[in-house]
């Protein structure tokens, strides 16, 4: 991506001053092996103290790790980029539009590493494939909207752009819908003893009070029979 690993240093502070994009960010995604290493201990402090480290508190980490060599005065040079310098209009586009395409990148070798490595067959290519473009469904991970929520009272916020629909994993709702639609809080409910806990495989104990005979039946096929039932009744 011209115009952004040249400045792969400076994305790099902008990240570590602000660790709303830390979950957005791996490792792999910097061409230096220092500034790699250096994320990586970032969001492990940030994880566990809730606050970005130091210079100091990043240097002492690495001396106290002996499998990362990185020399002090490169970690001196990185904390000392003044991100308030540059346009931050810019820098925060620009860090954002980096993200983008190094997760693009790393779904792309995933998806291309499923393709090569699985046996692909009739019976399985809907699957393979499926699971080849969920990888590659970049909308689903890198989201910079960082205000939740809508306001209820604008008639605008009630709109929902289709394009930025997010896969809900299952095949009969994302027909139907597209998916999900952003900011939205989905809830599935159901009445009392319809079998919310249960599927068509599950075997229920019913007991006929006629007879007190005791039957255990799959609820798939207990379902079915009264629907023969009130057929009958019907007809």
């Amino acid at each position: 991506m011209e115009g952004v690993t040249n400045n792969e240093q400076v994305v790099f502070k902008y990240v570590l001053d602000n660790p709303i994009y830390y979950k957005f960010v791996e490792k792999s995604f910097f061409t230096n092996k220092s500034l790699s290493a250096l994320i990586l201990i970032a969001k492990r402090f940030y994880d566990k103290y809730k606050e970005v480290p130091s210079e100091s508190q990043m240097l002492a980490l690495l001396h106290d790790n002996d499998k990362i060599d990185i020399e002090d005065g490169f970690i001196s040079a990185v904390y000392s980029i003044d991100t308030e310098s540059y346009d931050q209009q810019w820098l925060k586009h620009t860090t954002e539009c980096w993200i983008k395409w190094k997760t693009l990148n790393k779904q792309l070798y995933e998806g291309i590493t499923i393709a090569k490595t699985s046996e692909v067959n009739i019976d399985n290519v809907d699957v393979v494939v499926q699971k080849i473009v969920d990888t590659i469904d970049a909308s689903n991970e890198v989201n910079f909207n960082f205000n939740e929520g809508l306001d209820f009272f604008d008639p605008a916020s009630h709109y929902q752009d289709n394009s930025k629909k997010i896969l809900s994993g299952y095949k009969y709702i994302d027909t139907l819908l597209g998916g999900y639609d952003e900011k939205t809080l989905v809830c599935y409910v159901g009445q009392s003893n319809i079998g919310k806990c249960v599927c068509g495989d599950s075997v229920v104990k019913l007991h006929n009070k006629k007879t007190n005979e005791f039957v255990e039946m799959k609820i798939s096929d207990f379902f079915e029979l009264i629907k023969t039932q009130r057929r009958w009744q019907s007809e």
